[in-house]
């Protein structure tokens, strides 16, 4: 059902810990498709370790280095399922995660994108300063939105991003329909590193 796409370079740090929340899903029918963008350090021995254990762990290696948003195309063209989710490398994602988000796009077909909340961590897995919490535009407009859950039709995401606020900070956010990016196409490497800032643009 759900393709966790995860483009990484050099992870080895947190990589072990990101896959285990991945194994930890209480949903069962997700795949895992690494990229491995010609790191230098042991992160191909650990994504090769997981691989060996489980067959829903596959490892795909660039023949050259490419640009973060290249490699996150590449990430996602490897995926089958019918819902997408790019995980970083050094990301966590809790239990129920896939389970609720693709959920709650099955519940509702007319959906293309599932949201979630966003818990911004330091480098040993700590409390670091979540500002998505209180400079997103739900909490600066209808602080309420951040907590419950709710259905926001299109184009309003575009007009929130037209407005200069931050609806989504990450493509770790979102759980995608593959159809929306079929629709919408890839990330574009010309916007720097704010091509996801671009793509949701888009997409909204």
């Amino acid at each position: 059902m759900v393709s966790v796409v995860m483009p990484v370079y050099n992870g080895e740090r947190y990589l072990a810990e990101c896959i285990e929340s991945v194994i930890a899903q209480s949903g069962t029918d997700w795949e895992l498709v690494i990229v491995n963008n010609c790191s230098t350090d042991g992160t191909v021995a650990v994504a090769e370790g997981f691989a060996a254990r489980d067959d829903r762990i596959r490892i795909h290696h660039n023949e050259e280095f490419v640009s973060v948003y290249e490699n996150w195309n590449n990430a996602i063209v490897q995926g089958t399922g019918r819902y997408v989710y790019a995980l970083a490398c050094d990301d966590l994602i809790p239990p129920g995660f896939l389970e609720t988000m693709a959920g709650a796009l099955e519940a509702h077909p007319e959906c293309g994108i599932a949201h979630s909340k966003l818990r911004m961590i330091d480098e040993d897995g700590g409390d670091a300063d979540n500002w998505w919490s209180h400079a997103s535009v739900f909490v600066l407009s209808k602080p309420e939105m951040v907590e419950r859950r709710h259905i926001r039709r299109a184009p309003l995401d575009g007009v929130l991003h037209l407005a200069g606020e931050t609806v989504y900070v990450t493509p770790t956010q979102l759980v995608l329909r593959r159809s929306v990016l079929e629709q919408v196409g890839e990330f574009s490497s010309r916007w720097g590193n704010i091509g996801d800032f671009n793509w949701g643009m888009r997409a909204a």
